[in-house]
């Protein structure tokens, strides 16, 4: 029978909570639960993700996983653009086609260079700006927190709308 959360959820509710605008990849957790340790190994990971799952169901927070093989998981609060937005951008693997080759997206490194991207100028900031789609995911993600049904229906519409025109511009350059 369980006695409650151990000590490697106990160091997870803590940073999921004192951390706002920031997202967790299992290896950034690793250094935060197992500080005396070198290498992660697959017994850290397993440990890392049940305790990280048991936390979002507590606290609200999400995961997603990343788009590149392997596909390890990125934690992030759904509610925080600012965080959505990191967890967005350390999962991307996206490739996209420039002049008749495909080449990798570049995928930052660090939270400086994410954070960077997301500041008034940074590549990112229109997407995290009112009336941006990583806006709108953050505000829906709060209407159904919230159990609001109109709001999340109405950012919902705007979502699949913008997502149309997106996808038409995209079938024309195609």
């Amino acid at each position: 029978m369980s006695r409650g959360a151990g000590k490697i959820e106990q160091a997870i509710t803590n940073s999921f909570l004192l951390s706002v605008g920031k997202s967790f990849t299992v290896e950034d957790l690793f250094h935060i639960t197992y500080p005396e340790a070198f290498k992660i190994e697959r017994k850290h990971r397993v440990s890392i993700n049940r305790a990280a799952s048991n936390v979002c169901e507590r606290t609200g927070w999400d995961k997603m996983r990343r788009d590149n093989r392997g596909g390890g998981l990125i934690y992030f609060d759904p509610c925080d653009v600012i965080s959505y937005a990191s967890a967005r951008l350390k999962c991307s693997d996206y490739r996209y086609q420039s002049q008749d080759k495909w080449v990798r997206r570049y995928n930052p490194v660090t939270d400086e260079q994410i954070f960077s991207q997301l500041e008034p100028g940074g590549r990112n900031y229109d997407l995290v700006t009112e009336g941006g789609t990583w806006w709108r995911h953050t505000e829906m993600a709060r209407a159904k927190w919230d159990e609001d049904g109109v709001k999340y229906n109405k950012l919902k519409q705007e979502n699949d709308l913008a997502f149309e025109v997106w996808a038409n511009a995209f079938k024309q350059i195609i």
